[in-house]
């Protein structure tokens, strides 16, 4: 049976982008992988750095982290999810949005569109209720009728400012309100349940902390690996990546 492989690339690239990224890994994976690399749907600014070295469009899964926008990408992220899929790769928002999307499954109560998940240099998970996670609005500077939710961060290098997204949604509808829910493990006791590696770099000044947190929601069976760069695939340690893709395809295939 072919080991089916989704590949979700970060905000400000492409599924080309990522593909090029992940190539050294590719290399070494068994033919019977059939790889998913899929384009988000909305065009944004290329990430800092990569229109130095690749070509657009550059695109986002999510504008801006709000609720409504998380839903549209959770019903996007369907289309590719009609047959099983063994293994998630997500890179930076592509991890966040797989992780989003595992989270309100286990809320639903239903079977996790994966069966195993590999988040590198993951931010953490936006809600796409605002019944979920901590209410965020304030640090995107948007107000609105106050939630039960609590407001305060742990540590405010837990959100990615507001500068990183185009605020097309605070400012489509006045009359609508908008919320921004972030999950995290201190508010929220929802888990992903089944096998997850996280990568992410030691330099990654920005999102280390993000990711380390990720992990947080997590109580499946965990590998994580700390690597010498930054917010980046790590294509100096090809062999080692393979090996753990692989051992998360068993795990989860046995599960």
């Amino acid at each position: 049976m072919p080991i089916r492989v989704l590949c979700l690339h970060g905000m400000g690239t492409n599924a080309a982008i990522l593909r090029a990224q992940l190539q050294p890994i590719l290399d070494l994976l068994p033919t019977e992988c059939d790889f998913i690399f899929p384009n988000a749907p909305w065009n944004c600014d290329p990430f800092p750095g990569v229109a130095d070295i690749y070509e657009g469009p550059y695109l986002a899964w999510i504008r801006t982290p709000s609720t409504e926008q998380v839903a549209h990408a959770h019903t996007y992220l369907q289309k590719y999810l009609s047959d099983p899929i063994d293994l998630v790769i997500g890179f930076s928002q592509g991890a966040a949005l797989a992780a989003s999307l595992m989270l309100h499954t286990e809320i639903a109560g239903k079977p996790s569109p994966f069966k195993a998940a590999m988040l590198i240099c993951s931010t953490l998970p936006s809600a796409c209720s605002p019944e979920y996670g901590i209410d965020v609005r304030d640090y995107f500077g948007i107000t609105g009728p106050p939630t039960e939710r609590p407001k305060v961060l742990p540590d405010e290098s837990l959100v990615v400012r507001h500068e990183y997204f185009l605020q097309t949604e605070k400012i489509r509808d006045h009359n609508r309100p908008v919320y921004y829910n972030l999950f995290h493990a201190d508010v929220d006791t929802v888990r992903i349940r089944i096998p997850t590696a996280h990568i992410y770099g030691r330099r990654d000044i920005l999102w280390r902390q993000q990711s380390l947190a990720m992990i947080q929601l997590c109580e499946g069976k965990l590998y994580r690996s700390e690597h010498g760069g930054g917010h980046e695939v790590p294509r100096s340690e090809a062999e080692e990546m393979c090996d753990l893709i692989e051992q998360l395809v068993h795990v989860g295939r046995e599960g």
